[in-house]
């Protein structure tokens, strides 16, 4: 029996979150393109305030108060520890990109999740016009790709306004598993194993380990649960994913070991070594973007490339205890909503890459999951 996974409610709150981590990369590249300097981020936010505009219909609820009394914890938690960085700009550079990109996006997902759309808009909530969404964008995402693609300083392509390489993956790795989800239980049609198939060799053609795991990974433990196979076949598959795994190391060997390689695990295990090797992590942690200044001599927003690390390092064993009740509360209702499983998406990635702005959508699916797991919405699958 197929299990169906809800995909949408009645609020705008899912669209918005969509718009947020496909409309912004896309907007990046965009003007990129065009060579103009505006944040993409704050063109996606005016979107999603228009969305509200055209919606009229807002409703409160009570549980929000909850997650307000949570959030303003939180807020003074991070303006404390930004203080203890001693006067380091990494801090308060970090400080303002984590208002940027996840406190404000959260701010608006929040009124767009007590926002109901009026009769003449009520079509953008349905299962069939979020599939268009992201076929559409995928799509053009595939088009930017094909034409607008250059080599970057490793010889892996990028895109213009998206210069990281592993941003850029996750972006094509979020496409694909959201293809798969916004199948689930309708027919796979020819059209959909094309678009699945030139995702997934963009995918191995951008060559990021971390992203590629991940997707892997994400699509397994999604099929698992919703694949409607008996576990004979759920076996065959997990022999599949080790074999598909197997290979993806060793096409990727040279990123993993090559130590002249910024991106090589290599590197990346030197990094965990000075955590051993030094005494820098106390209960209260060494305040926010002071791993630059302390580990690197740079007073720059650098990190340790691991989410765990991260908040264990800057926050102290206090932080590192919200690094765990974030992860739990996910694991724990992934299956309100398909944003559980694009959360642990980012949260695979945030392992291996980026900082706490820049796994912002990691964020993002949190709070979008928090409003599902409160309330039993009506399911358009």
């Amino acid at each position: 029996m197929i299990i169906k996974l809800p995909i949408t409610d009645k609020s705008l709150i899912i669209l918005g979150y969509l718009n947020f981590i496909l409309l912004t990369p896309l907007i990046s590249i965009i003007l990129g393109i065009i060579n103009l300097d505006i944040p993409a981020n704050l063109v996606t936010t005016f979107l999603n305030l228009v969305l509200i505009f055209f919606a009229k219909v807002f409703y409160y609820r009570k549980k929000y108060v909850i997650f307000f009394l949570f959030g303003i914890i939180l807020i003074t938690y991070l303006i404390y520890f930004s203080s203890l960085n001693k006067g380091f700009l990494a801090g308060q550079y970090k400080f303002k990109i984590i208002i940027y990109n996840i406190i404000m996006p959260i701010v608006v997902l929040f009124i767009m999740g007590n926002t109901k759309l009026t009769a003449n808009f009520r079509f953008l909530l349905s299962r069939s016009w979020i599939n268009l969404y992201i076929r559409y964008l995928s799509f053009l995402f595939i088009l930017l790709f094909v034409i607008f693609k250059v080599p970057s300083e490793d010889g892996r392509p990028i895109l213009p306004g998206m210069e990281n390489t592993i941003w850029l993956a996750r972006v094509y790795g979020t496409l694909l598993i959201l293809s798969f989800i916004s199948k689930i239980g309708i027919k796979y049609g020819f059209f959909d194993f094309i678009f699945n198939a030139l995702l997934i060799l963009i995918i191995y053609t951008i060559s990021s380990r971390g992203v590629i795991i991940s997707t892997i990974l994400v699509l397994f433990i999604l099929f698992w649960n919703y694949g409607g196979y008996s576990k004979f076949k759920k076996k065959m598959v997990l022999i599949l994913l080790i074999g598909v795994m197997t290979i993806s190391l060793n096409y990727l060997d040279e990123y993993f070991v090559n130590s002249e390689r910024s991106y090589s695990i290599i590197q990346r295990l030197d990094l965990f070594e000075v955590f051993r090797s030094n005494e820098i992590i106390s209960i209260l942690g060494n305040g926010l973007g002071s791993f630059g200044q302390l580990v690197l001599g740079l007073d720059e927003r650098d990190y340790p490339h691991n989410y765990f690390l991260e908040y264990l390092f800057e926050f102290g064993i206090i932080g590192l205890i919200f690094s765990f009740v974030f992860i739990i509360f996910l694991l724990k209702n992934i299956n309100k909503s398909f944003v559980g499983y694009i959360g642990l998406y980012f949260f695979l990635g945030s392992l291996s890459s980026g900082d706490i702005p820049g796994n912002s959508f990691y964020y993002l699916s949190l709070f979008v999951l928090y409003h599902f797991s409160k309330d039993n919405y009506k399911s358009y699958m």
